[in-house]
């Protein structure tokens, strides 16, 4: 790795009922973070993290 670099991983829960970031915005943050996770849950709003708890800490587990 070069110096000034640093290596991050990134995980982000979407829900298909956010009203506040559209997919496309989602997608876009991700594409930014090479290996980052987008998490999308249809039924989930922008607090799919409160709405789904156990899911998206199931998937982070996964993911980490």
């Amino acid at each position: 790795m070069k110096a000034g670099l640093v290596a991050k991983m990134e995980f982000r829960s979407y829900g298909g009922r956010d009203t506040f970031t559209p997919m496309t915005r989602a997608q876009e943050m991700k594409a930014r973070v090479p290996g980052s996770e987008l998490f999308f849950l249809e039924d989930g709003s922008q607090y799919v993290m409160i709405e789904y708890p156990e899911l998206v800490h199931e998937r982070m587990e996964q993911f980490f």
